[in-house]
């Protein structure tokens, strides 16, 4: 592993193990290298020449009343094992292999086939531990999702939160902060696309905008889609938020920060909103779960500051959280914005980097925003904006459609 150094004291940049980490129930086992220690260390130690792998030495235990374990050292990492005869045959495999010069899965691979086979093994069931680092985010109780990291961009401490950017094989380029997943360069259009158009097409002519939060840059990208738009602003209070995504998130923000009609305001929302009241066409809510700095966002209170930010016609847009797993903050949120505005209407989209079902809200006091769904389709179709990924003319309409089960979450008739 590549030393850990922090660049003037808060950057962490780190380039992790490469290798494969297998653990192998075999059941089903019989012959002599099952009680016989030696025997044992013959067979993972033949297995290991024969895949290609370095045997550097041997050790070996038989126990009395029945079976034994075996350890390879190997060039590449260790190869072990133990066995139950007495309960089916029972044997527990664990081969590690460090890939520092070449890719060895392979090779570990054909040792657990070899043995597999030198042991009449009957069924198996295996694991392969990579030794990438894995976050992970906790869902219902018993359930949550994990991506698995290559390389740590950056790990800092901000004034207000944990900032870290990691690179996965999957995902690509992941945003998180305080532990919670927020945005990846593969999907960020799941999430971006539904938070963003339905407000900004639900106006004839947004042209000044405010996104709050949205610090990676991809709301302000998406908002500026829009024809009519003549001002961006974007109101974050984590300028080291800002900083990652103009350093790492290009892919996301497609450098939209630096377009001419967008301002960059790192002060505290609830202060801003005050200074803008009737200024904004649109209003789009681009805020973390309602944990730490953002807890207080997701009140009546601060509702009720946007509304009134707010110019006569004009929406705003927010995420409702996970309504299949986390129901309660779910309803928790909808509540605080429908204290707050008169018309409310729901939309969802699947967001795969949360493995969930994910709640959106457009809200107006002054637009019937079960209305303005209907025409999205078409007013989408006019705006000749360029080709999205997720919201189109058919499935505009269908994000708005909510199961039975999802308008008991929010408590809509």
């Amino acid at each position: 592993m590549t030393e850990i150094t922090k660049d003037s004291g808060s950057q962490v940049k780190t380039d992790f193990v490469d290798g494969d980490h297998f653990h192998v129930w075999l059941a089903g086992c019989f012959g002599l290298a099952m009680t016989d220690g030696a025997e044992l260390g013959k067979v993972l130690s033949d297995a290991a020449n024969e895949s290609g792998l370095g045997v550097l030495d041997v050790s070996k235990h038989s126990f009395e009343g029945g079976g034994c374990s075996a350890t390879v050292l190997l060039s590449e990492s260790h190869l072990a094992a133990h066995t139950w005869p007495e309960r089916d045959g029972l044997t527990l495999l664990d081969i590690s292999t460090c890939n520092h010069s070449m890719d060895n899965k392979r090779k570990a691979e054909r040792c657990v086939s070899i043995i597999k086979k030198q042991l009449n093994a009957s069924r198996s069931i295996s694991d392969n531990m990579s030794y990438a680092p894995r976050f992970s985010e906790p869902r219902a109780p018993g359930q949550g999702v994990w991506i698995e990291a290559k390389e740590t961009l950056l790990d800092i401490d901000s004034k207000y939160q944990r900032v870290q950017v990691v690179r996965t094989e999957g995902m690509g380029i992941t945003l998180i902060i305080d532990g919670l997943f927020q945005v990846s360069e593969a999907d960020e259009e799941f999430y971006h696309e539904p938070l963003v158009h339905p407000a900004m097409l639900a106006v004839d002519t947004p042209k000044d905008v405010l996104i709050i939060g949205g610090g990676d840059g991809g709301a302000i990208k998406h908002a500026l889609r829009h024809p009519a738009v003549e001002s961006v602003d974007l109101v974050e209070i984590d300028e080291e938020v800002i900083k990652a995504a103009r350093q790492y998130l290009g892919k996301i923000h497609e450098n939209s920060f630096d377009d001419p009609r967008v301002r960059v305001n790192v002060v505290d929302a609830f202060e801003y909103l005050d200074s803008v009241a009737g200024q904004k066409d649109v209003i789009i809510l681009d805020i973390t779960d309602p944990v730490g700095p953002c807890e207080r966002l997701f009140t009546e209170e601060f509702m009720d500051k946007v509304a009134k930010a707010l110019k006569p016609g004009g929406l705003a847009s927010v995420h409702l959280g996970f309504p299949v797993c986390w129901p309660e903050a779910s309803r928790m949120s909808y509540d605080a914005v429908k204290g707050a505005f008169k018309n409310v209407s729901v939309c969802h989209s699947y967001v795969p980097l949360y493995a969930e079902l994910m709640g959106f809200a457009i809200m107006s006091n002054d637009v019937d925003t079960n209305e303005a769904v209907k025409g999205l389709g078409t007013k989408l179709a006019a705006r000749s904006m360029d080709e999205m990924e997720i919201v189109s003319e058919e499935t505009i309409g269908a994000m708005f459609a909510l199961a039975p089960k999802l308008k008991k979450v929010f408590g809509i008739k």
